[in-house]
């Protein structure tokens, strides 16, 4: 009995030293490209992430170490399946939505899975859209409310509708709404404490948008909060945080209390660019909150602030960052896609995840940033005019749900060594897009090497040279991502840029 227990203790302070430990790891399939694009806690205290793989959808699930659990890819007849959003459900499982995108000039619909705790389907369902082109449906998103019912919802811009379903605990359709709002371009839906609604969005021709609406598909309000597009949407208690990019293109966060009304708004030097992942705030169980930004996969960043909007935390890490879920013991995953860092050494696209303790820190691939400078805004929200109406309709999805091929890699994966190897001397590099050279600035007058790999690994130019300045003619060299290697006695250092 003595010995139960001492292995009882054992186990139990490894279990809770698991959940402390920090890591980074890498999730990759064979000769396929992975892609995330967001993220749920899970039962595990670990996360559960939503993307693609190829042309079809992809849920992988890790425990708190990393671990893989398991994982399902989504193959719809005739199209392609692209997730965008995921939640872990009060009974562990979790729902996905995207879009299904045709392969045969069928147009688009939206897909909503449910999944149990252990990858097996539970329900599918697909539901029509109004204009049928992928390129007017962005992010389609989910939430669950107090009674274990979910809202979807999605923007078609085209045609000038915003859709929120409302589905029991079997996906059967409760009600619907259709909201005619100025080509409103949804980037996010959340239900905090309140229990109500709020859709986040794009105005084709002001700025910010937010719909308020109750469990019963009532509009409660609809504001406008000009000159500011909002990108993400966080909550904690009944604090609504939303994550802004300003007309300089500069991410922000703003504080609204449940009637839409601004209690403060920080501009931080973390510069929005149209395009890539967006953006996204998140809130922590210490109260605070984490902002992240996903550029170009190399040098983005993640700060943690507090609820007045001041900077607490800097962190920059090499992938394009996407997505974050808090960890009960406080951090908690950051994830987005590679490279970690480097050139990899299998070229297709992969999946990347940092668990980071409550100050952002982690044990590699990552570094302190410090030139995060933060400013004051001010708005004044207006009230935003808008049709409703219902009518979407749905249908059950056929799809082939089976278990996908994944593989994982710890730490950075690169072909030139660790990590700590490698940057340990700056150089400065500029432009880093170019249509005609490159400058290397280092730091000190020696003997400095330059080595540069196109995307697909091979070396096109590689010179050592005496001094601490070399600029390199790029203007033979074709369009597209290029990465370098910069050495000397003290170390190396290695970017990329682009050739325009």
């Amino acid at each position: 009995m003595r010995f139960f227990f001492i292995s009882l203790l054992l186990l139990s302070a490894l279990q809770l030293s698991a959940q402390d430990t920090t890591f980074v790891k890498v999730y990759y399939g064979v000769n396929l490209d992975l892609r995330s694009k967001a993220t749920a806690e899970n039962q595990y205290n670990g996360v559960t992430i939503a993307g693609e793989i190829g042309n079809n959808g992809l849920v992988i699930q890790v425990d708190s170490l990393g671990e893989l659990s398991w994982a399902r890819t989504v193959e719809s007849l005739n199209s392609t399946t692209q997730f965008t959003d995921i939640i872990n459900c009060a009974d562990s499982g979790y729902v996905v939505s995207g879009k299904l995108v045709s392969t045969n000039g069928q147009g688009v619909k939206i897909a909503c899975i449910k999944f149990d705790k252990f990858g097996d389907t539970i329900w599918t369902r697909k539901f029509d859209v109004f204009s049928g082109t992928s390129e007017n449906i962005g992010r389609c998103a989910v939430s669950e409310l107090y009674d274990s019912t979910y809202v979807l919802s999605w923007s078609d811009q085209n045609a000038n509708r915003t859709m929120i379903v409302r589905m029991d605990p079997s996906g059967a359709v409760l009600w619907d709404k259709v909201l005619t709002v100025n080509h409103l371009q949804l980037m996010e839906m959340t239900t905090p404490a309140d229990s109500m609604i709020y859709i986040a969005g794009i105005d084709g021709t002001t700025g910010g948008v937010i719909v308020k609406v109750n469990p019963a598909g009532e509009v409660q309000w609809c504001k406008g909060y000009p000159q500011f597009d909002l990108i993400d949407l966080s909550y904690s208690g009944n604090d609504i945080y939303g994550l802004y990019a300003n007309t300089s293109d500069q991410l922000g966060v703003m504080r609204l209390d449940t009637a839409g009304t601004i209690s403060w708004m920080n501009t931080y030097s973390l510069n929005y660019v149209n395009g890539f992942q967006p953006p996204g705030v998140r809130s922590l169980t210490d109260s605070t909150l984490v902002v992240y930004k996903g550029q170009d996969g190399w040098d983005d960043k993640a700060i943690k602030i507090d609820t007045s909007g001041n900077v607490l935390q800097e962190r920059a890490v090499y992938m394009e960052l996407n997505a974050m879920s808090r960890h009960i013991k406080g951090g908690g995953f950051i994830v987005g896609n590679g490279p970690l860092y480097g050139l990899k050494t299998y070229w297709n696209s992969h999946i990347g995840l940092y668990k980071v303790d409550k100050d952002l820190f982690t044990e590699s691939c990552s570094y302190v940033a410090s030139d995060i400078t933060t400013n004051t805004e001010s708005c004044v929200p207006n009230t935003i005019n808008f049709i409703e109406t219902s009518g979407v309709q749905q249908e059950n999805l056929n799809a082939q749900i089976i278990v996908a091929d994944i593989h994982t890699d710890n730490n950075c994966v690169d072909i030139w060594g660790g990590v700590e190897e490698l940057e340990t001397i700056h150089v400065e590099v500029f432009p880093n897009v170019t249509s005609s050279s490159v400058k290397f600035l280092f730091e000190d007058e020696a003997t400095n090497s330059i080595t540069i790999h196109s995307l697909g690994g091979e070396e096109i130019f590689c010179n050592t040279f005496v001094g601490n300045c070399l600029e390199v003619d790029v203007r033979h060299l074709e369009s597209g991502i290029y990465f370098y290697t910069c050495s000397n006695g003290s170390g190396t250092m290695s970017g990329k840029f682009v050739k325009m």
